[in-house]
């Protein structure tokens, strides 16, 4: 086991506090390094792609084509402290996507946050972030007639994670994490302020050893919604699990978490519900250039619709190959079963995801992209079900 800081994905300096596993990984030509000026190390990235969405609102029937050109740029540094184990982290990101044949549907998105990483020790580790993202949610069939634009709303974020541990395959480790979100919509008042809300959540794991590369996991989640004007939804999640970490050899590990959960709602007792918990991966890598990840898992979430609530069952399979260190290519496929809760009725949503890229690392700065992804949905609500092809060619630059 060890704690993994920070790394870089084209052109984005990601930072992360958490437990992984050594795993090798693809090598790759197009590896940023940063632009350094004193303690500061820049990592700005321009990102542009071209494509075409054959269904664009998720149509059952009558589906409408558009072309669609993508535009994402940012910069994320760290400021260094000298002579600390410290160092304060900074991002900015805006994408902004045009569609050649409804102009109506363009959006504008865009990211800003701020943290701080400290290694307290060399068994603890902190990690503090804030930030503010500004999103969209496309139109699609259901909000097509009375939506003449995309709705925009702001993510603003808080989040922490504290990291305690002997740092090696004897040791036992501890994760606790914090996070607070508040969601408000800036277009479409009369719809969308039903859906605004503030989540709480506080969440805890702890794994130990039980043999040779065997661990014990326990993981608790507690997890708050306090909607602004639909009070109804008001609820509290619980969500405790047991499982077991095996590295069955050096390219496999294999992770299984199993509980319970429970929805507890304020004000509308009659919609409390518990299920059964699992969450399951598997990561195989029989070599460095060679890579299958497979999760599964079994969970709520929040409805954008009227629904009380959802519970989703979610399969995912993704196989990274590595060619050259030059050419990648990606396969994932996905299932999501989506069950909608009211209170006196239940809908079902089979949503089936399909997509295959391809990047080709020109050089250090520069790889070239290219993907198709599909999506089926598969619902018992009339006119709900839809087949989208997203195609899609881009470069990205970084430094």
């Amino acid at each position: 086991m060890h704690i993994k800081k920070s790394y870089k994905t084209p052109g984005i300096a990601i930072f992360l506090t958490s437990l992984t596993v050594s795993m090798p990984t693809v090598a790759e030509v197009f590896a940023p390094e940063g632009i350094r000026s004193g303690s500061v190390i820049y990592y700005p990235y321009v990102a542009l792609s071209i494509g075409n969405d054959d269904n664009l609102y998720s149509q059952e029937n009558n589906s409408k084509s558009s072309s669609l050109t993508s535009l994402n740029t940012g910069v994320n540094l760290e400021i260094l402290q000298s002579e600390s184990l410290g160092f304060f982290k900074v991002s900015a990101d805006a994408t902004a996507g045009f569609y050649g044949d409804s102009s109506a549907d363009n959006f504008e998105d865009g990211t800003l946050s701020a943290g701080y990483n400290y290694q307290i020790s060399e068994k603890s580790l902190i990690d503090v972030n804030v930030g503010v993202k500004q999103l969209h949610d496309a139109r699609t069939s259901a909000t097509l007639l009375t939506n003449n634009a995309p709705d925009v709303y702001q993510d603003k974020t808080l989040d922490g994670e504290w990291y305690y541990g002997e740092n090696n395959a004897e040791g036992a480790d501890l994760l606790l994490s914090f996070n607070l979100t508040d969601k408000s919509y800036s277009t479409n008042s009369a719809v969308n302020d039903a859906k605004e809300r503030a989540q709480t959540k506080i969440s805890g794991l702890n794994s130990f050893p039980l043999a040779p590369n065997t661990r014990i996991r326990l993981s608790a989640r507690y997890s708050t919604f306090d909607y602004d004007t639909k009070n109804t939804l008001d609820s509290t999640q619980i969500r405790a699990l047991v499982g077991i970490e095996w590295q069955a050899s050096a390219q496999t590990l294999l992770t299984i978490d199993v509980g319970s959960q429970k929805k507890e709602f304020d004000l509308n007792p009659n919609s409390d519900d518990s299920e059964n918990a699992w969450e399951v991966s598997m990561a195989w890598t029989p070599e460095d250039y060679n890579r299958v990840d497979l999760t599964a898992s079994n969970d709520f979430a929040e409805s954008t619709t009227a629904a009380s609530y959802l519970t989703n069952q979610s399969v995912n399979l993704t196989w990274r190959y590595g060619w050259k260190d030059y050419i990648v290519t990606v396969i994932s496929l996905g299932n999501t079963k989506e069950t909608s809760v009211n209170p006196t009725s239940k809908t079902v949503k089979n949503i089936t995801t399909a997509a295959l890229s391809a990047e080709f690392h020109y050089s250090q700065s520069v790889k070239f992209t290219a993907g198709v992804n599909n999506t089926e949905v598969d619902s018992d609500v009339a006119g709900d079900s839809s087949d989208k092809n997203v195609i899609t060619v881009g470069l990205t630059t970084a430094f």
